[in-house]
């Protein structure tokens, strides 16, 4: 039903499901890659977004151990410590090359949805090669919305 565009709400009264249900299914039907390039919500931005958080928190804690409180420097200390454990609990573990090489295909992605907008008949041909891989099906398929969106 979702593939044939059928709206979240149709698809709720049919399955007597929340329309946010919905969604989310839909969203985790999509890959990461394709809702970057569709900016929806995806495990790549919040994972860049909680190292940004966890970098901020690191500065802060710094900042205050100069020139702060004992409390506030508590306070950082805390803050910083959270900061990491959510980050570490996302990506799993302690190793951030995964998270490097994330935002390395958000940035490709990113790339291609300028080459979509600037030169959509090279964004198709990089589109018809893409959809020869089947791991790229989400991501080519949003490529394709986006060629249309700009033509």
């Amino acid at each position: 039903m979702l593939d044939d565009g059928v709206s979240y709400r149709a698809i709720s009264t049919e399955m007597g499901v929340t329309v946010s249900s919905i969604g989310r299914y839909a969203i985790s039907r999509k890959s990461q890659l394709a809702c970057v390039m569709d900016d929806e919500p995806n495990t790549v931005d919040i994972g860049l977004r909680l190292r940004e958080a966890a970098d901020n928190a690191r500065d802060l804690r710094r900042r205050v151990a100069s020139a702060g409180t004992p409390l506030a420097q508590a306070r950082a200390i805390k803050v910083e410590t959270d900061s990491l454990a959510a980050l570490r609990s996302h990506v799993g573990g302690d190793d951030l090359t995964a998270l490097d090489i994330l935002e390395e295909a958000q940035d490709v992605v990113n790339a291609v949805t300028d080459l979509a907008k600037s030169h959509p008949a090279a964004a198709s041909a990089l589109a018809d090669h893409m959809a020869e891989r089947k791991s790229l099906r989400d991501l080519t398929a949003s490529l394709r919305t986006r060629i249309e969106k700009y033509k």
